[in-house]
């Protein structure tokens, strides 16, 4: 498809040194006359490297871009999302499957379901906030639900689980700079 919406001179590049790529590699260089930019790994064929017009060794183009130290990359903190608008009296089986089934794609997990409400956990903020989107005015068991990250306002009843529930809210975490990154400027190929 994409050589089908951008003609050339189009340049596909790829990052891979998985030589099932050749044929389509090939197809692009010289059938569709695309360009064609791989970056690619030491253990890459010859015949992978051949396909293309332009051929880089991936750890030869990054050896000169700084490391990032260990001791400033972020780690994840479990974020808390509550549910609310959950009318009391639900069964609280139907009401959990259901909050699964609705965060499970942002990797989130039913912590507790209680009358009135639920909590979500997520491994990141950015994970919650995602499903915080993606749920907010979902219908649970015919009610339109209102999810929140952070400290509910109002105290809800106590979760009906034999575990204590406790909740630690903490800022999200600080963001960290990114690292600039250099990038080798590539000749244009000939037209």
């Amino acid at each position: 498809r994409f050589a089908q919406t951008h003609p050339p001179p189009a340049t596909v590049v790829l990052v891979s040194g998985d030589i099932n790529f050749a044929g389509e590699l090939s197809d692009f260089r010289h059938r569709q006359n695309l360009n064609i930019i791989l970056l690619h790994n030491r253990q890459a064929t010859e015949a992978l490297k051949a396909c293309a017009n332009q051929a880089y060794c991936f750890e030869d183009f990054t050896k000169s871009l700084p490391e990032i130290p260990e001791n400033i990359v972020p780690v994840a903190k479990e974020t808390e999302l509550h549910v609310r608008n959950l009318k009391p009296g639900l069964e609280l089986q139907k009401v959990r499957r259901r909050l699964s089934i609705l965060s499970a794609n942002c990797g989130g997990k039913v912590k507790a379901v209680f009358n009135g409400g639920a909590v979500l956990k997520f491994t990141t903020l950015d994970l919650a906030q995602k499903a915080r989107k993606r749920i907010n005015g979902e219908d649970v068991c015919g009610c339109k639900i209102k999810a929140m990250i952070g400290k509910p306002k109002a105290k809800l009843d106590q979760p009906t689980h034999s575990k204590p529930h406790h909740t630690v809210y903490a800022p999200p975490p600080a963001t960290i700079p990114a690292p600039q990154l250099g990038l080798l400027p590539l000749p244009l190929p000939p037209p």
